[in-house]
């Protein structure tokens, strides 16, 4: 019989994922999530932009991207590094104190924290190496070990050590740019240096571990660092001085 109606065409259903399908991913990012939480990978950008900035010190910004990455990526995973053997270190503390954390709750186990630590560690170096940084990568990794293992304990080495991290993570840039520390490098290694121990002394506030002296010694590190750099950088740094004075 005649019908005026337009024929349906019928619609293939769209495949259904298996639950097996579906449920990968997630298996996946449970699996991973407790290494992102013990290497803590969201403050990895921190890491950055030191060894760019030792490149540009001496290029005046003329620098070669595919360098400024290969550094970049080599802080990186030195930083990567440092936070992964940090929490191995601290276990023990963290144990009592932080049990949440991935090694003390079982996520993560020493051994693994060690092969993740040790595996981005010698990444680390050997990206510097290429990149041209051949002495001052292989610096900034041993004074990681020793920052975590030892010397972060010392309420006077433990600041120190730090800043030497930060200024040795801007080195890189610097030498892979000129193949050795020239003084202008040296000089705004030693200011961001500084710098960072400063705060690095103000920061033991938090844990009330610092005293009176402490803070004062701090401040005036951070004082004292940004000065030097307005008058070192003269007017083109006043902007930039005036903008890290506020925000400290």
């Amino acid at each position: 019989m005649p019908t005026d109606a337009p024929a349906r065409r019928a619609r293939a259903a769209p495949p259904r994922r298996s639950r097996a399908e579906s449920r990968g991913p997630r298996i996946v990012g449970a699996a991973l999530l407790p290494y992102l939480r013990l290497v803590r990978a969201p403050a990895v950008f921190s890491a950055l932009g030191d060894p760019i900035a030792g490149l540009l010190l001496d290029d005046g910004g003329d620098i070669e991207p595919g360098q400024a990455s290969r550094l970049a990526a080599a802080s990186a995973m030195l930083y990567l590094a440092g936070m992964a053997l940090n929490d191995l270190a601290d276990r023990a503390e963290d144990a009592r104190e932080r049990p949440e954390r991935p090694i003390p709750s079982g996520a993560v186990t020493p051994r693994a924290a060690a092969i993740v630590g040790g595996s981005l560690l010698l990444g680390g170096v050997l990206a510097a190496q290429r990149s041209g940084a051949r002495w001052t990568g292989p610096a900034l990794a041993a004074m990681i070990v020793a920052y975590d293992f030892q010397l972060k304990r010392s309420a006077a080495l433990g600041p120190a050590a730090m800043g030497a991290c930060r200024a040795l993570s801007l080195l890189m840039g610097v030498e892979a740019s000129r193949g050795i520390v020239t003084r202008r490098g040296a000089e705004g290694a030693l200011l961001l240096g500084a710098y960072v121990a400063g705060l690095t002394l103000i920061a033991r506030a938090e844990t009330g571990a610092a005293r009176t002296i402490e803070l004062r010694t701090g401040a005036g590190l951070v004082a004292g660092a940004v000065l030097a750099t307005a008058v070192r950088g003269g007017l083109a740094s006043l902007a930039w001085s005036a903008a890290t004075a506020a925000l400290t």
